[in-house]
């Protein structure tokens, strides 16, 4: 290998101007790549779901998502719940959690399953600045909650929420309620920018 490989700011430049998927090929070619890689390829998350995959599989729910019925059946039977010493031995993902600086969540009653995975796992992690939701269709504006007490972290600098549907309903627009007062109650000591967007027949109007 050519000493020029043992820079690491030259490795970082070229892995920041590299896809995702270009990011993710180069950290196959060897361990020295693999080791710059990793803090790149893990630093924006677009789903929750590849933090799931870091957990034991037979703690994931089944396919992608998992709606809250599956998640009642679950709960009843004991398996969507993790003893919090069980999840202090998962290396793998304190490993990777710690590289996460962005999340894309798309809320909705698929994801929460996944997201009340997740949740037993506090802190997620201490070094994500930018979370960005967006309200699905829920079965219940109260699992709105899974964002706060997960996702709420005093790490954060950027916070936008948005239903998915900017003509959505009632039950969206209490769902984005719950999560905009849950704001003055969390400590966001480096918050530098916030965004709320209620759907259009809810929003306040100009004058």
């Amino acid at each position: 290998m050519h000493r020029l490989w043992l820079i690491p700011e030259i490795v970082s430049f070229i892995l920041e101007c590299l896809s995702r998927r270009d990011q993710a090929h180069m950290a196959q070619v060897c361990r020295l790549f693999w080791e710059r890689a990793v803090p790149f390829i893990w630093r924006e998350l677009p789903d929750i779901y590849m933090l799931v995959e870091l957990f034991p599989p037979e703690k994931q729910s089944s396919g992608k998502g998992t709606n809250s019925d599956q998640a009642n059946i679950l709960k009843k039977s004991g398996e969507d719940e993790l003893a919090r010493d069980e999840v202090a031995l998962l290396p793998r993902f304190s490993f990777y959690a710690r590289f996460v600086r962005a999340i894309s969540l798309t809320l909705d009653s698929y994801t929460y399953g996944d997201l009340k995975l997740l949740a037993t796992r506090r802190p997620l992690t201490s070094s994500l600045k930018t979370l960005m939701v967006t309200i699905g269709d829920l079965d219940d504006a109260a699992q709105a909650e899974l964002i706060p007490s997960t996702l709420y972290l005093p790490s954060l600098t950027t916070l936008q929420i948005y239903p998915m549907d900017a003509d959505d309903d009632l039950d969206s627009c209490d769902s984005l309620a719950f999560l905009a007062r849950a704001i003055p109650r969390t400590h966001f000591p480096k918050l530098e920018s916030l965004s709320i967007e209620f759907p259009k027949q809810f929003a306040p109007a100009k004058d």
